[in-house]
C-alpha cells in the first residue's frame, strides 16, 4: 500500500487499511452472477450460430478495456478478450462471416478477420501459423482458422479474441453473452439457429434461471424456500412481463411476491372454486387457458395499457398511487385476498429471485447497470448503528433486503454509512454483497464498496491505490482511490458523515479536514477525480440553520450532482423519511462532484420498496457519472 500520512489537529488520525477479501454469501437473498459477469447488449443480437472462438474448454486471462501493455510498458485499450486453450488449440469462427483478412501483422501476428454481417467483424490473432483461408471465403461457425500460437506483440501463446462494430471494438463478453454464446470458459456456448427469436435469445444469455442454478433465500418470517426449475421458468415470466409493461423492478418484486403466495410460483390448474394460475386467477381474468399461460396471467396482473383486461379487472398499473404503497398493501389491491397481510413475507424471495435475474430488462445487469465509461456511485446510510429502539426492524432481518436492493440497483461503488460494527453489522452487509461486492475500506461504520468486475484497488501495475481512514470531531469516515478497470480512469471515493444536530462548525470541520484528506490521496494519484459520498446532515442546496456545509463546497467548486444531471427522478421526496412514508422535502444524502471533471448523466433516490416498514431510515442516492480526463479544467480548489 503507497503511503498516506496525514494528521489534522488533535482529533484526526489515519490508518492505512488493506483491500479485505469477502466471505461466502449468506443463503438470504444474496445469489450467484452469471458465469462471464457481463451485462448483454440486447440491441446487438445477430442472425445465426455463435459459438467461443476455440475448440476446446479455456481460460480468460485478459479482458477488453485499459490496461498496462505487457510488452509496449504503455497504458492502452486492450481491444479484444484473451484466450487460453486448456486443451485442442484450435481457433474457429465464432460465427458465419466472410474473410476480408488473412495475413501477417505486426502487433497483431497472424490473424483472420471475418465480416460477420450487420456491421459486427471479429478478429482472430496471434496465431501460430498463417491461417489456410483466403480473402473472399465464406465459412460457416466452427470453421477452422488455425492454431493459439505467440505471434506479434505478445508474451505467451494465447487468442486474441476481438469484435468490431461499425469500425470500431466493443468489449467481446457482453455481445457474445447476447448471442448466446458467453466467454466462460466453455468451448460449447448456448448456441442458437438462425432466425430465432431475438427475445428468445435475451432470455438464453442473460437469464442464470435453469436446472444448474436453483434459487435458495430466507422468508422474512425466517423460512428457508428453495425455487424449482418449475418455479424459476414462472418468475422468468413475470419478471420479463414486469419490463415490457413499464412495472420495471418495484412492479416485478409485488408480482413475484403475489404469485409466490397465491400458487407457491407454481402453473397450477386448481384452486379455490375457479381459480388458477399462478396468480390464482378467477373466470373473470380471462380463460382457463389464458390464465395457466404464465406471460399472459403476469401481464393480466399488470393490467394498464398493455394488459389483456383494459382495467377490468384491474391490474397493478391501473391502481392509483400503486408505486407509494406498501409491497405487500399493492398485491392486496389487485388480489383483494381474504389474507391481506400474507404477502409481505414473501419480499426477501422476491428480491433474491429479481437480484438472482439482475433486475428486470433484457440486458439482465439490472435496469441501472453501468455501460463503458459510465460509472455508477451511490450513497445508502443504512442506520443498523442506531436503529436498536424500534425505529425499524431488527438489523439481522432488513440485511438481506439491504442486499438485494444494492444488488439491484446494481452501483459501480458504494458508499455506506451508519453499518454498525465490523465484526456484526458490518459482517453481515460485507458477505451478504459478496461475491458481488469487495470492500475497499471501513472505519466506525463507514464503508466504500465496489463491483471488482468494474473496479479495482490496484493500479494497472499492480500496485495498491491509495486508502484513507479518519476521525474528525469524533465522526469516522473513509477514503479510497480506485481504477476503472474499462478505461484506466482513476476515482477516489469517500464515505462521509458528520455530526448531526445544529452543531454547523463542527460539520465544517469535519467536511473540510476530509476534503484536505482526499486532495491528499489525488495527489499521490495524478489524474484522479474526487466524489465525494454520504450522509452530510446538510440541506444542499437549501436554506436551514445548516449554511456551513453547502457553502464550503460550492467555494470548493464541487456540486451535488442532482444539481448537474441530465435526467433526474425521486427528487420530490427527502433522502431521509425517518422511517415513515418518504416525505417531501430537502435532501441530506448526496454524490458530490466537480464539474469540471465529472458530466453527471442520471441523478436517482431510489426509495425505500416498503414505505411503513423500510429497509433504512434513508433513501439511497445514486448517481451515473462520466470521468472526463483530462478534466477540462482545473478541478476547483482540489
Amino acid at each position: 500500500m503507497k503511503g498516506l500520512a496525514a494528521v489534522v489537529g488533535a482529533l484526526l488520525a489515519l490508518f492505512m487499511l488493506p483491500m479485505v477479501a469477502i466471505g461466502a454469501i449468506t443463503d438470504a437473498a444474496a445469489l450467484e452472477t452469471p458465469a462471464d459477469g457481463a451485462c448483454a447488449d440486447p440491441t446487438m443480437v445477430m442472425s445465426g450460430t455463435w459459438r467461443p472462438p476455440l475448440m476446446s474448454a479455456y481460460v480468460v486471462t485478459s479482458e477488453f478495456g485499459m490496461r498496462y501493455h505487457p510488452v509496449l510498458h504503455t497504458t492502452k485499450l486492450h481491444t479484444g478478450t484473451d484466450l487460453v486453450a486448456r486443451a485442442d488449440r484450435t481457433v474457429v469462427s465464432a460465427a458465419d462471416g466472410k474473410v476480408v483478412t488473412s495475413s501477417f501483422n505486426i502487433a497483431y501476428g497472424n490473424q483472420v478477420i471475418l465480416d460477420n454481417g450487420g456491421g459486427i467483424q471479429t478478429r482472430y490473432a496471434h496465431m501460430a501459423s498463417p491461417s489456410t483461408v483466403k480473402v473472399g471465403q465464406e465459412l460457416g461457425a466452427g470453421t477452422p482458422l488455425g492454431t493459439q500460437g505467440a505471434t506479434g506483440y505478445v508474451t505467451g501463446a494465447h487468442l486474441h479474441f476481438e469484435v468490431i462494430k461499425d469500425g470500431e471494438p466493443i468489449d467481446p463478453k457482453p455481445f457474445m453473452a447476447t448471442q448466446g454464446a458467453p466467454l466462460n470458459g466453455s468451448a460449447t456456448g448456448g448456441t442458437r439457429a438462425a432466425g430465432a427469436p431475438a427475445a428468445a435469445v435475451a432470455a438464453v444469455a442473460t437469464s442464470p434461471v435453469g436446472a444448474t442454478s436453483p434459487v435458495t433465500a430466507t422468508r422474512a418470517d425466517g423460512q428457508k424456500i428453495t425455487l424449482n426449475d418449475e418455479q424459476l421458468s414462472v418468475a422468468a415470466a413475470i419478471v420479463r412481463v414486469a419490463s415490457e409493461t413499464g412495472a420495471g423492478d418495484q412492479g416485478a418484486v409485488i408480482a413475484l411476491m403475489t404469485a409466490l403466495q397465491e400458487s407457491g410460483l407454481r402453473n397450477v390448474n386448481y384452486g379455490d372454486r375457479d381459480s388458477m394460475g399462478a396468480f390464482q386467477q378467477r373466470g373473470g381474468w380471462g380463460t382457463s387457458e389464458q390464465r395457466r399461460n404464465p406471460e399472459y396471467a403476469a401481464k393480466a396482473f399488470f393490467g394498464g395499457p398493455k394488459g389483456p383486461n383494459h382495467g377490468r379487472p384491474a391490474g397493478l398499473l391501473d391502481k392509483a398511487g400503486w408505486k407509494t404503497m406498501g409491497l405487500g398493501e399493492a398485491a392486496q389491491a389487485v388480489q383483494i385476498s381474504a389474507f391481506p397481510a400474507a404477502y409481505d413475507k414473501w419480499e426477501p424471495v422476491a428480491r433474491a429471485i429479481l437480484t438472482h435475474r439482475g433486475g428486470a430488462g433484457a440486458s439482465g445487469c439490472g435496469a441501472s447497470g453501468s455501460g463503458f465509461g459510465d460509472l455508477n456511485v451511490a450513497t445508502w446510510n443504512l442506520c443498523l448503528e442506531f436503529c436498536g429502539d424500534g425505529k425499524l426492524r431488527p438489523w439481522p432481518q432488513r440485511v438481506p433486503l439491504i442486499a438485494a436492493a444494492i444488488k439491484t440497483a446494481h452501483p459501480d461503488v458504494i458508499s455506506l454509512q451508519e453499518t454498525g460494527k465490523e465484526k456484526s453489522q458490518g459482517a453481515a452487509i460485507m458477505t451478504a454483497l459478496a461475491p458481488d461486492y469487495k470492500l475497499a475500506a471501513y472505519h466506525r461504520s463507514k464503508m466504500v464498496l465496489f463491483d471488482p468486475r468494474k473496479l479495482s484497488t490496484e493500479d494497472a501495475a499492480g500496485e495498491n491505490l491509495e486508502s484513507a481512514t479518519f476521525t474528525i470531531e469524533g465522526k469516522g469516515g473513509v477514503a479510497q482511490a480506485l481504477r476503472d478497470r474499462r478505461t484506466g480512469q482513476i476515482v477516489v471515493v469517500s464515505s462521509l458523515h458528520p455530526v448531526d444536530g445544529d452543531e454547523d462548525a463542527q460539520r465544517l470541520r469535519y467536511v473540510s479536514q476530509a476534503h484536505d484528506i482526499v486532495k491528499a490521496i489525488v495527489k499521490k494519484e495524478p489524474g484522479s477525480t474526487i466524489v465525494h459520498a454520504g450522509d452530510l446532515n446538510s440541506f444542499i442546496p437549501g436554506s436551514s440553520n445548516k449554511t456551513a456545509v453547502a457553502k464550503f463546497v460550492v467555494d470548493q467548486g464541487f456540486r451535488t450532482s442532482e444539481q448537474i444531471a441530465e435526467t433526474s427522478t425521486g427528487q420530490e421526496y427527502r433522502s431521509y423519511n425517518g422511517g415513515k412514508p418518504p416525505r417531501r422535502g430537502p435532501r441530506i444524502d448526496h454524490v458530490l462532484v466537480d464539474p469540471h471533471a465529472v458530466t453527471v448523466k442520471r441523478w436517482q433516490q431510489i426509495l425505500s420498496a416498503t414505505r411503513t416498514d423500510p429497509e433504512s431510515d434513508h433513501n439511497m442516492v445514486m448517481a451515473t457519472l462520466t470521468l472526463l480526463n483530462p478534466p477540462v479544467a482545473t478541478q476547483g480548489a482540489v
